[in-house]
């Protein structure tokens, strides 16, 4: 056996990372993460390993899936990227095998060939992979891949932490012991959030009970209970880790799936109806049959809302059409099927209710609340997350730096626009730093307010490009990098001109682009430097050195 097909090796890196690894963030130094490449194919296991070295990462590689296996007990990696074309054993066969070991899912990256199916992809992730990369490999779209991975899987650990902490908080459903309405909502708006971060499609289900009236009148309230019980430990015992299940009320649940489209919605929920109609439910006074129906919605950076009420119209779809089936919403849901929903908060009752009227009457937008106070706005939030928030520099409980800030924590997708008429640059710079996508003078906001909101849902940053060229070398520069990042040299331009106040379209005819392409790549940067507008990834890519900013004329 050559040197190149040995069984295993393992290859370190003390290079400076070019990506965002788990390590990226500012703080404490800790050891590169190791990636374990389990790949059958010579060259794509070196060109792998390039790749990951290159960006800071510490690579144990195998040839074949036994060893993986192997490796996989003796090394604690924090991801393992797995060639989905192994034989014997075959890479689903070792991702079972992963997962058994490690006694919970592990983060996996699933490697397939460019021309494999969507179902074939689907099926494998309904196995447990966290993500998966299509070869021939592109070293940034890999390395994305593989940081969202990891994100996912802290997402899961959070969420077991979250499920661990639901009898003492007061969240279970006394009969079911499924999560209560108020809480699957909470981790509905949640899930959303995430979604919408990494523009993954999320789905909703509404799971009802046919003719369950009959059931209590046939055999009694106590067998309906028994009904209830047995159903969500079906569906408790059918839906994955990562999925959200939880009884709205009655004989009613609501389940959130994410990074799940149409085609893997509709295998689930044909699972979950087909399971229940071929059981057979001992009661307290006899055998009961019993079937559902189940109307769901799947959506791309939707509005949690949105999709719960448009399942709930495919529920009812399915309920007229003769029950015992699964309806779905027909097309695939984006933003443009719901409206902009704007929370305004200002303590000047007349500005707010004049603002309202303006922004009501776009067929686009809805106002989805107008409160007084910093505080309401984060008990709004907290059930409802706005798109964009429109929020007053002075109120009577706190000011619009902070509480933009406390906004933002809840909800890290939600823009957020400072509508003040003390636009001091102190003011501003610190609006900035609390992730703010812009402001609005308070004295001209209803003429410009409502191209401001399209903008800032956008992404946009909502500021004039002189006031903008101004404040940006403002920035205080870290004393170190925070953000060991490499920007090409088009990532770099597009932060340069986003920097001038140049929007998207704009960059792309300067840069002789594609629109959609500029779009992506902005989405790629903002999660590469873990912010969630373009005004933070430009002030973070100021911050650090990453690009050169000089003050406008």
């Amino acid at each position: 056996m050559s040197g190149g097909e040995s069984g295993h090796s393992l290859k370190a890196n003390g290079s400076t990372a070019q990506v965002p690894g788990p390590n990226a963030r500012a703080g404490r130094r800790r050891q590169p993460a190791l990636m374990l490449v389990i790949e059958a194919d010579y060259s794509s296991r070196d060109l792998l390993a390039q790749i990951l070295t290159t960006a800071g990462y510490r690579v144990a590689v195998a040839p074949d899936g036994n060893t993986g296996l192997l490796l996989a007990q003796k090394l604690d990696a924090d991801v393992v990227l797995l060639d989905y074309h192994l034989v014997d054993p075959t890479g689903l066969e070792v991702l079972k095998g992963l997962r058994e070991q490690a006694g919970a899912p592990v983060t996996t990256v699933l490697l397939f060939k460019s021309d494999d199916s969507p179902s074939v992809i689907t099926e494998a992730l309904h196995h447990g992979a966290t993500n998966f990369a299509l070869r021939p490999f592109e070293p940034v779209e890999l390395l994305m891949r593989i940081h969202q991975a990891q994100f996912a899987e802290a997402e899961r650990a959070d969420l077991l932490r979250r499920n661990a902490q639901l009898e003492q908080s007061g969240s279970i459903d006394w009969l079911t012991g499924l999560p209560n309405r108020a809480y699957v909502y909470r981790e509905l708006v949640r899930v959303a959030g995430r979604a919408r971060r990494w523009h993954s499609t999320l789905t909703v289900m509404v799971i009802d009970v046919d003719r369950f009236k009959e059931i209590n009148d046939h055999f009694g309230h106590a067998a309906g209970d028994t009904a209830l019980r047995w159903l969500a430990d079906l569906l408790h015992d059918t839906v994955r880790i990562e999925d959200v299940i939880g009884r709205l009320g009655g004989d009613e649940f609501l389940l959130v799936a994410p990074d799940t489209d149409e085609r893997g919605a509709f295998e689930l929920a044909e699972r979950i109806r087909a399971r229940v109609k071929e059981s057979v439910v001992d009661g307290p006074d006899g055998r009961m049959r019993m079937t559902v129906t189940i109307g769901f919605a799947s959506g791309l950076t939707v509005d949690p809302g949105a999709l719960v009420r448009a399942a709930d119209a495919a529920l009812y779809a399915g309920k007229a059409a003769g029950r015992d089936r699964v309806s779905a919403v027909q097309g695939h849901l984006t933003d443009k099927d719901s409206p902009i929903t704007v929370m305004i908060v200002d303590d000047h009752r007349m500005v707010a209710e004049g603002l309202a009227r303006l922004i009501e009457r776009e067929d686009d937008m809805l106002v989805a609340a107008v409160v007084e106070t910093a505080k309401a706005a984060v008990d709004v939030t907290r059930v409802i997350v706005p798109n964009v928030i429109l929020l007053d520099h002075r109120l009577p409980d706190s000011d619009g730096v902070t509480t933009a800030r406390v906004l933002r924590q809840i909800a890290p997708d939600v823009r957020v626009l400072l509508v003040t008429g003390y636009g001091s640059d102190e003011v501003l710079l610190d609006a900035i730093d609390a992730g703010c996508s812009g402001y609005l003078d308070k004295t001209r906001a209803s003429v410009e307010l409502v191209g401001a909101i399209r903008l800032a849902h956008a992404g946009e940053i909502v500021m004039a490009p002189a006031e903008l060229q101004r404040l940006v070398p403002m920035l205080p520069r870290a004393d170190h990098r925070t953000l060991e990042i490499f920007l090409t040299e088009t990532e770099q331009e597009i932060l340069s001109l986003s920097s001038k106040g140049l929007d998207n379209h704009q960059i792309a005819e300067h840069l002789g682009l594609r629109a959609n392409q500029v779009h992506r790549d902005v989405q790629s940067l903002m999660a590469r430097l873990d912010v969630h507008s373009k005004l933070e990834a430009v002030a973070a890519a100021t911050r650090d050195g990453l690009i050169e900013t000089a003050a406008g004329n």
